[in-house]
């Protein structure tokens, strides 16, 4: 371990000659393993932070279809004065003092003020219901997209890690190579010079040489690009020194250990057979748009007339109720709707009320 850590520090530092001194030093060295990558390449992420927020908005969705279940209450007040009421002249007196005369009436009052209050509840709308189904259904359909998006930035990260503990070893077992290559070429220069060995064998030895020493530089020049492939999957700074815990016998091991424990479904399946059945779901929505839709409607109104405005007058307040239950029928293909109303459920009261205050 010591030896790979001198190994990864030469490489990172000989590969990094351009930066300035004061950058190197302030490097810091961090062990990383398979775990720590994958914790840290996950929470780093942006596609995953993407995902939460959609998810999130896909399970608020039905909250639209609540609010719109609730019962909506307006209100309305209306203040008139009327500076010249409407008069006529009758060709006769009406106090019969003068049967010559002309009387002249007055029609309506100075002052009619009118105040209501409504309320409009949905009893039955069929769309909302599948509406509320297909909501569920793209909740669980963004989940399996996240699971999708999970398993591929794992898979990306595992895949750079994995190449990078491979160049690694590669990279030991190149510089083995090239330390035995350069003692058997020093033992074949020592022997060479004694004539106890051939120049073709000594010529072959100092290439074996020079082609270990190229293989070493490939493996080196290998795992630095590896090694940037992993901190980019990361998101880590490029700058810093990180050493790699695992190897390739301790990740077989947990590769055989994931694999005994691996479940058989696959959140792609899942995912195609919840759009699937949206789809059927989007031809009942269709079909359920069509249907009748009933509501609830109330209100309730004081109407003021008086030539003196005085509100707290008797006999100069009349209340009025209304309560309706129409049904709606909308065609979707030609954006019309039909309205009927229940002449039963109608029922309209007007009185006089002895006083308001």
């Amino acid at each position: 371990m010591r030896k790979r850590k001198q190994i990864m520090r030469l490489i990172l530092i000989s590969s990094s000659f351009a930066l300035p001194l004061t950058i190197l030093l302030s490097q810091s060295e961090m062990e990383l393993s398979l775990v720590k990558a994958l914790e840290e390449g996950l929470s780093n992420r942006l596609e995953l932070q993407i995902q939460s927020i959609d998810q999130q908005i896909a399970d608020q969705a039905n909250a639209k279809i609540k609010a719109h279940r609730l019962p909506q209450i307006e209100s309305s007040a209306d203040f008139r004065i009327n500076t010249q009421l409407q008069s006529t002249v009758l060709p006769f007196d009406i106090s019969g003092q003068n049967p010559e005369g002309t009387s002249t009436v007055r029609f309506g009052t100075r002052f009619q003020n009118n105040i209501g209050l409504g309320l409009n509840q949905i009893i039955s709308d069929p769309s909302k219901k599948i509406e509320w189904e297909i909501n569920v259904n793209r909740a669980q359909i963004q989940q399996q997209r996240a699971k999708e998006t999970r398993l591929k930035l794992q898979l990306a990260i595992c895949q750079a890690y994995y190449a990078a503990v491979y160049y690694l070893e590669k990279l030991e077992i190149a510089e083995q190579a090239l330390e035995r290559a350069q003692l058997n070429q020093l033992t074949g220069q020592i022997q060479w010079q004694q004539g106890v060995l051939l120049e073709n064998e000594w010529l072959r030895l100092q290439v074996a040489a020079t082609n270990s020493q190229l293989e070493m530089e490939r493996s080196k020049d290998q795992f630095y690009l590896s090694m940037l492939q992993l901190k980019n999957e990361i998101y880590l700074d490029p700058q810093i020194t990180v050493s790699l815990s695992d190897n390739l016998k301790t990740l077989e091991t947990r590769i055989q250990l994931q694999n005994a424990r691996a479940s058989s479904a696959r959140p792609e399946i899942e995912r195609l057979e919840l759009e699937e059945k949206e789809a059927s779901m989007q031809g009942r929505l269709i079909l359920a748009r069509n249907k009748m839709v009933v509501n609830a409607y109330a209100n309730y109104g004081l109407l003021h007339l008086n030539d003196q405005f005085n509100p707290v007058a008797s006999n100069t307040w009349f209340p009025s109720c209304s309560i309706r239950c129409p049904r709606t029928i909308v065609i979707a293909q030609e954006e019309k709707s039909h309205s009927s109303t229940n002449p039963i459920s109608n029922c309209t009261g007007r009185g006089t009320s002895p006083g308001a205050s």
